[in-house]
């Protein structure tokens, strides 16, 4: 397997999921085709799959899909993050290739991913005045053929108590 990593944590996170190779891109960073084909290359592999993990790459890696030669190149086009942590949780290393695809790709048809990042602007909101806070949340929910998994973060004493609720509540 070929990931695409958005930073450092990700990265770690794939390689530990057994993804043989990640490539370093995401949002406004959008990789290039040669990195992925040498991503592939590097992977050593008869049969490939690549979880682009942002919805820029999905026509990167159907280019690499195109070109690449030394391997048969599979697609799961994860558009986040979060749909590769998905993807990556639902492998079962018995199953052949194509099975563990098409796991992957029916697993991704119930998706649907959120995310709150770091504001670097300060501001009022409904009366209510918002410093610049760290707050992640990774949010999976999926239909009844995979597990819910929510993992959740929160960090800053600053946090508005209407984003810790929110927070709370998922």
């Amino acid at each position: 397997i070929v990931a695409v990593a958005d930073g450092d944590g990700f990265d770690a996170l794939f390689k530990e999921m057994g993804v043989a190779e990640v490539v370093r891109g995401g949002q406004s960073n959008n990789i290039s085709v040669l990195s992925l084909c040498d991503a592939c290359n590097n992977a050593s592999a008869k049969h490939i799959i690549i979880l682009p993990n942002n919805k820029n790459i999905i026509m990167t890696a159907e280019k690499v899909k195109e070109i690449f030669k030394d391997a048969t190149i599979h697609i799961v086009p994860t558009k986040s993050m979060a749909e590769g942590y998905l993807a990556l949780s639902l492998i079962d290393i018995n199953s052949s290739c194509e099975e563990i695809e098409k796991t992957m790709n029916k697993a991704l048809e119930g998706v649907h991913t959120g995310l709150i990042a770091k504001s670097d602007k300060r501001g009022t909101y409904n009366g209510v005045y918002v410093k610049p806070v760290i707050i992640s949340v990774f949010l999976m929910m999926t239909l009844s053929h995979v597990p819910i998994r929510i993992l959740r973060s929160a960090s800053s004493s600053s946090c508005p108590r209407f984003l810790k609720s929110a927070i709370t509540s998922l």
